[in-house]
């Protein structure tokens, strides 16, 4: 297992090792868009954000992108302080949307569940982004989900709730052989905010 430094001291980071492998995983390898104002990028590492120059980044190893994730994102975003699965998915919200987002969504207390929701309320209120990304970003979160529910990861599930009523969205739709239907475990309850015309589309 890798360990971190900490002042002389080791640390292990199971937590982090997992939430790293999820990152990498819907980050994707290098990918040099010429549209992309971020340049060339890999394992959602980008040009404009390190200033590394584009060999840099096209031979970038995971054990490097690995610290500078645990520096950049999984430390300043206070992952480090919290348990699983919540801690990954501060992480992922902060390298997603950035790490003030991330800590403005978080409440004390607050469950890895109810984290998500506000989460997913965040993101469809981005009306014009949702419109052209929304499809992307609920897959992420779907394959989010289903890495959080420990005890059956290849399911997820997202109750609505509405007013006295509640929906149940399993992710039926293959996405990259990774996503399928079944008996679910894991819930997330989402506030009425005009979120259930936006997700519907996508089970």
């Amino acid at each position: 297992m890798l360990s971190y430094g900490v002042r002389g001291a080791t640390m292990p980071k199971q937590d982090f090792e997992k939430s790293f492998e999820f990152l990498i995983k819907v980050e994707g390898g290098f990918v040099d868009h010429p549209n992309d104002p971020g340049g060339p990028t890999k394992f959602g590492i980008t040009q404009a954000t390190t200033g590394w120059d584009r060999e840099t980044i096209k031979n970038l190893t995971p054990e490097v992108a690995k610290k500078w994730y645990f520096d950049n994102y999984w430390k300043p975003s206070g992952a480090d302080k919290l348990p699983w699965p919540l801690n990954l998915a501060v992480f992922d919200f902060a390298v997603h949307s950035g790490i003030q987002t991330a800590k403005n969504h978080y409440t004390p207390g607050m469950s890895a569940n109810d984290y998500v929701a506000a989460r997913l309320n965040y993101l469809t209120s981005l009306t014009d982004l949702w419109e052209h990304f929304g499809r992307g970003w609920m897959r992420r979160i779907m394959k989010l989900m289903q890495v959080m529910d420990d005890e059956n990861p290849e399911y997820g599930l997202i109750q609505v709730f509405e007013g006295d009523k509640h929906y149940n969205y399993y992710p039926v739709k293959q996405t990259e052989g990774e996503m399928s239907g079944g008996k679910a475990k894991l819930m997330v309850r989402i506030e009425p905010r005009g979120i259930l015309e936006k997700i519907r589309q996508y089970f």
